[in-house]
């Protein structure tokens, strides 16, 4: 589709797209009504094609939209089944036509005060209440899937994750219940979800509209997605104390006992009571000129979750089904070179995914230590971490260097935050990070499941004086992210170095444990790891227990001696037991693979068992893991 193509004889396209996994979002005019409407396509392969879930999940959206005529629900004004001409016989593509709210999603705005917040959740609650009469779980309720007018009324929109109640019936495809473990309910991570489950999340939405945090526990800097989803799954809250006249009612809504929360329409009486006038919202940083961007934006809409390499984890939240309502509802700014600009240039078409093969790409191809040298001398180190990652290190003058890390990670742009900015087929985010570090994701728009990141972690003591200061590791990321940008709009990046027959990189982490194995760890489900980048990392959760397991390959220039921990052998190797090396209540065992020479990398397998108060029983399974694992090396 291109730019003044008219849809069904009546909607003409007049901005987009936004491209995900199911089809294509797009600005139109309705040229019979005078109002601006969004479509949402889906492609349709027939009876045996490979879209036939998604196409199911986009009528099951249709059916839960069509039942309600609310204030505050997004209104859904038609469905089309059109034949598509461009596509072989028999493909047709459906359409839904949405009303357009184009004040933005609720997601990344400045705080609210509490009675303002209020007011949105006494909105929302209303939508909730007339979608629960209906026998309906919206399943999904966040910041990011609440609309807003440009006069602030909040309006609910992206019902890919509804469920009836009180039948056999779901809205959502077998399999693909979704939800936002920092918004979710624990009866919805156990699969339960109820009516009581969106008051929860209500709840939780407020939380963040005033703090800017949802109500976790947290010990600052990126969550593990493990970590969250198990505080979800137990109901663990942290609220904040300055939550005003909030604070009375949030606990109730937060109770981990669905029986002891409000139900919707009680919860709406009550933040009634205490919510301040109806005014315009402040607007967030969404880029651009604010004209026809912020319809909606979906920050986090599953509970598929993806782990990066090494320390720096986050979270990754990809939609089930690719585009999913409000995340296709946001659209970035029209640049040239990019999409149509307005002024009727032809739509670009984009280059080739510029990573390729996960497993042979090369990380360091996105990094240029000249682009650097202003900030201090430069050391190249591909060296560190997993195999998805590179860095550079930069001498400030400081007692230790900045450590600039490229990374690379599963999960595509449906499941993050509004780019920052756009250039050519790249979108460029702004990642939350530690007070020490500054962070970018960057999502070409042809990479579907993946993206990259750029950390950087001033890695010095606690000596305030000699720290680097937030400011300038934003200019280095900054830096790095141009040419990582340019490079990957470039096209395919460059292939890894040979690292040798012998090496990790040819090994796949989530088979080196078989569900035998796993057995030891009661409750894991062994089909179901939640798996990194190029499968050099491999994680399992009990569903019993809080027991969890990671699998991961590490590289760096040193063997793991008696400073680490305990020595000891696994499987004939050399290998370390490091009690509380990941955290309270962890414990890991590095395994050496491949010891240095011949200019190689030191590459160990590290298992790490963590969740249980015992740290004899965490050494016991970890050792037990690695033997596994050690004996499954080719």
């Amino acid at each position: 589709m291109r730019r003044g193509t008219t849809v069904g004889g009546r909607y003409r396209l007049v901005r987009g797209p936004l491209h995900g996994g199911m089809g294509e979002v797009w600005i139109a005019r309705d040229q019979r009504l005078p109002r601006q409407v969004i479509l949402k396509r889906l492609r349709r392969r027939g009876r045996r094609g490979t879209d036939r879930r998604e196409s199911d999940r986009l009528e099951a959206e249709a059916r839960a939209l069509a039942r309600f005529s609310h204030p505050h629900v997004v209104t859904l004004h038609d469905v089309l089944t059109l034949p598509e001409r461009a596509l072989p016989r028999r493909r047709t593509a459906s359409w839904l036509v949405m009303e357009y709210v184009s004040g933005g999603s609720l997601a990344d705005r400045p705080p609210l005060t509490p009675r303002r917040a209020a007011r949105v959740g006494t909105q929302v609650a209303a939508a909730l209440a007339a979608l629960h009469a209906e026998g309906i779980v919206h399943g999904d309720v966040k910041p990011g899937n609440v609309v807003a007018t440009p006069e602030g009324l909040a309006k609910l929109a992206d019902f890919g994750a509804a469920y009836r109640v009180g039948g056999q019936e779901t809205l959502t495809p077998p399999g693909t219940l979704s939800y936002t473990p920092d918004y979710a309910a624990p009866e919805v991570v156990r699969g339960r979800p109820e009516p009581a489950s969106d008051v929860f999340s209500l709840a939780a939405l407020l939380h963040t509209l005033v703090t800017g945090r949802p109500p976790r526990p947290r010990t600052g800097g990126d969550v593990d997605p493990f970590v969250a989803e198990r505080q979800a799954e137990r109901g663990e809250v942290a609220l904040d104390p300055d939550l005003g006249p909030l604070g009375d009612l949030l606990p109730a809504m937060l109770d981990p006992a669905p029986k002891n929360r409000p139900g919707a329409a009680e919860a709406g009486r009550l933040l009634a009571g205490i919510a301040g006038p109806q005014e315009p919202l402040p607007r967030g940083d969404m880029g651009g000129d604010g004209a026809g961007e912020g319809v909606g934006q979906d920050s986090e809409s599953s509970g598929r979750m993806v782990l990066p390499g090494r320390s720096r984890q986050f979270l990754i939240v990809a939609a089930v089904a690719g585009v999913t309502l409000a995340a296709a509802l946001w659209l970035p700014p029209l640049r040239p070179g990019g999409h149509d600009d307005g002024s009727g240039g032809a739509h670009r078409t984009p280059a080739a995914p510029p990573l390729g093969d996960h497993r042979t790409v090369d990380p360091c191809a996105l990094a240029d230590p000249a682009a650097l040298e202003r900030f201090g001398e430069t050391e190249l180190d591909r060296r560190y971490g997993n195999f998805d990652r590179c860095d550079i290190l930069v001498d400030t003058g400081g007692d230790a260097p900045v450590d600039v890390q490229f990374h690379l990670d599963t999960g595509g742009a449906s499941g993050r935050p509004a780019p920052h900015r756009t250039q050519g087929d790249v979108a460029v985010a702004k990642e939350s990070g530690d007070s020490d570090e500054c962070v970018r994701a960057l999502f070409p728009a042809t990479e579907r499941d993946a993206h990259a990141v750029v950390v950087v972690e001033d890695t010095g003591s606690g000596n305030r004086a000699q720290r680097v200061d937030a400011a300038r590791l934003c200019a280095m990321a900054d830096a790095a992210t141009r040419t990582a940008v340019r490079r990957l709009n470039a096209g395919p990046l460059a292939r890894r170095p040979e690292a040798g027959p012998d090496s990790l990189v040819h090994q796949d982490a989530c088979a080196l444990l078989t569900g035998r194995a796993l057995e030891a760890m009661p409750g894991v489900d062994a089909r179901d790891p939640h798996v990194g980048f190029g499968n050099w990392e491999c994680k399992w959760a009990s569903t019993t227990s809080r027991l969890w397991l990671e699998l991961r390959f590490d590289q760096g220039s040193s063997v793991p001696d008696a400073s680490d921990g305990t020595l000891t052998r696994v499987g004939g190797r050399r290998a370390v037991v490091e009690p509380g090396a990941e955290g309270p209540r962890t414990c890991r065992v590095r395994v050496v693979h491949r010891g240095p020479g011949g200019g190689r990398s030191v590459e160990t397998l590290n298992v790490t068992v963590g969740g249980d108060p015992s740290q004899e029983r965490l050494r016991r399974l970890a050792l037990r893991f690695a033997t596994a694992a050690v004996a499954e090396l080719r």
